[in-house]
């Protein structure tokens, strides 16, 4: 036999209590029309009223909620921001943590052309996406920003690692724990 509380769970959702509820309304006013004609309408008429507004409203809510997450699930996890600039951080199969250069370039003005970055870190450096920008590895990154000394740069390395590289290395040991 099917899950009892399964089927509990499928009835509370709003969409399943606007069809229930409609139905319900709909038999009485069916039951009032065949009783009164259509002067029988008007008195189920707040019933309807009574029984939707509220699954309406929340299935309305659930709504906007899934469209908005249908809107944002292409940047989902990979929209990090320092002082207000968009840093675009893809996370690969193995936990490892990439930033977009160009998006870094525009925190750190210093960081090395993209060829450079190929040359200077060949595993942690590579090209990604369709428009084949360069892609750099959090860690590598972080070393790398380990001799700056300019304001600006101190600041993006200690937002690097607090928002980016920790998280993953505590995501990396949870996963390799568990």
């Amino acid at each position: 036999m099917s899950d009892p509380a399964g089927w509990r769970a499928a009835l509370a959702t709003p969409g399943a209590q606007v069809l229930l509820r409609g139905a319900v309304c709909a038999a009485f006013a069916f039951g009032l029309w065949r009783v009164f004609g259509a002067f029988g309408l008007v008195f189920a008429a707040p019933l309807f009223g009574v029984l939707l507004a509220r699954p309406l409203v929340e299935l309305a809510s659930d709504l906007g909620r899934a469209t908005r997450g249908l809107a944002l699930d292409s940047v989902e996890g990979r929209h990090y921001a320092f002082k207000g600039l968009h840093i675009e951080v893809v996370e690969d199969a193995d936990g490892r943590r990439w930033l977009r250069a160009a998006d870094v370039r525009k925190a750190v003005p210093g960081l090395p052309a993209d060829a450079s970055l190929l040359h200077l870190y060949p595993g942690g450096a590579r090209r990604h996406g369709r428009r084949g920008g360069v892609g750099v590895e959090a860690d590598v990154l972080l070393q790398s920003l380990a001799r700056a000394s300019e304001p600006q740069t101190l600041k993006f390395r200690h937002w690097l690692e607090r928002e980016v590289v920790l998280p993953a290395q505590r995501r990396r040991a949870r996963d390799a724990a568990g």
